[in-house]
């Protein structure tokens, strides 16, 4: 049996992949900023159960020491860790990018750029350190005149990536295989 541990796993695509993985019999772990959400997804993802088998960490991914704790978190509940996706990320604040607060900046800056980073430094420590494992990255965006990815940066609306266009390849310092470590980039 499998354990997937991803970050921002209590709504959106992540809670969807946390119902899925369920379903296929996986251990799963999720994350997300606050215990109340935390707690109302593990109850949403128990209902059709089994609750032993789900896991859930509040975990801002925005603080090194937070990420760091839910490795060993679903570590020392699960075992091992087979799969570990960085999911979190936030659009900020919806409407123009010109109108938007530099408050909301720094939340998108740092939880899509150092969230991932720091989500890969310690998934891949900890998998070295067991013997590999499989590393995802979640890109989100839309396809849409409107959306960076795009190619207009004209508005703030949906944006949860950071850089807003794929680039091919692992993110640089991230090597596809290091050690039986595997790395995966998804964009949806």
């Amino acid at each position: 049996m499998k354990t997937i541990v991803m970050t921002g796993g209590t709504r959106g695509i992540g809670y969807g992949m946390a119902k899925a993985f369920l379903a296929r019999s996986c251990n799963v772990a999720i994350s997300g900023r606050t215990p109340e959400a935390v707690a109302q997804a593990l109850a949403r993802l128990a209902d059709p159960g089994p609750a032993e088998r789900i896991l859930g960490v509040p975990c801002d991914v925005r603080d090194f020491a937070q990420v760091q704790g839910l490795w060993e978190r679903c570590r020392d509940h699960f075992g091992q860790i087979d799969i570990w996706i960085n999911n979190a990320g936030t659009g900020g604040e919806h409407g123009k990018i010109w109108e938007a607060s530099p408050e909301s900046a720094r939340q998108v800056v740092e939880t899509n750029l150092l969230g991932t980073i720091f989500g890969s430094q310690v998934a891949v420590r900890g998998m070295l350190d067991q013997g590999g494992s499989d590393l995802y990255l979640m890109e989100g965006g839309r396809d849409s005149p409107d959306c960076c990815a795009g190619g207009c940066p004209a508005t703030w609306d949906g944006h949860h990536g950071s850089g807003y266009r794929p680039i091919p390849g692992p993110p640089p310092g991230l090597g596809t295989r290091e050690k039986g470590v595997q790395h995966h980039c998804r964009y949806c």
